[in-house]
């Protein structure tokens, strides 16, 4: 099966073009972007608060890294492809993808830390990264579960073509619209 939603070829289109997304997808990655933006402020802002009862006499550098956490997470998760439509509300490799972003910035940051001799971010990254993966995990099985109650009620479904013998093909088709939760609405047949 195929995503069906192709972009027209014509002028100022290149051949390299990739097949726009359905409008819910963007919106669904959007509010996947607001989510881990707001997970992992909460998760600084927490780890902030934290070191700062310390009787730390400068927090300026944990103040800076509160900042730069929910802009340096959103990247890590893009890097780790936590961003595609193809993975939301679909199995367990979206939070496999999320985790493994968090355990890749954990150890960026505390190499940076390590190498650059800081003792500032080394026990803020073992407050605020984990924190951050596990609000981000939260955020992402609140929104799957929207995801799939939308599905249920038959929105939100990527268009696809079936291929293959022909019972197949129908046991497919009954299976896909039995069970809407996977998201995929047979438009054709070959």
């Amino acid at each position: 099966m195929r995503d069906v939603n192709a972009v027209p070829t014509g002028p100022g289109s290149t051949s390299a073009s990739r097949p726009r997304l359905p409008a819910w997808a963007r919106r669904h990655r959007a509010y996947t972007v607001a989510a881990d933006l707001l997970c992992s402020s909460v998760a600084g802002l927490l780890a902030l608060f934290a070191r700062s009862g310390d009787n730390t006499p400068d927090v300026t550098p944990y103040v800076a890294l509160s900042a730069a956490l929910p802009p340096v997470w959103v990247c890590a998760a893009a890097l780790n492809r936590a961003y595609e439509p193809r993975v939301a509300g679909l199995g367990p490799e979206e939070y496999r993808r999320i985790a493994r972003c968090g355990l890749a910035l954990a150890a960026a940051l505390a190499s940076g830390a390590y190498l650059a001799r800081t003792e500032t971010a080394r026990g803020y990254v073992v407050l605020a990264v984990p924190l951050a993966t596990a609000l981000a995990l939260l955020g992402r099985y609140g929104l799957r579960r929207r995801l799939r109650r939308m599905r249920e009620r038959g929105r939100c479904a990527h268009r696809v073509v079936a291929a293959g013998r022909r019972a197949a093909v129908a046991e497919l088709i009954g299976l896909l619209r039995r069970e809407r939760r996977h998201g995929m609405e047979v438009t054709a047949t070959t």
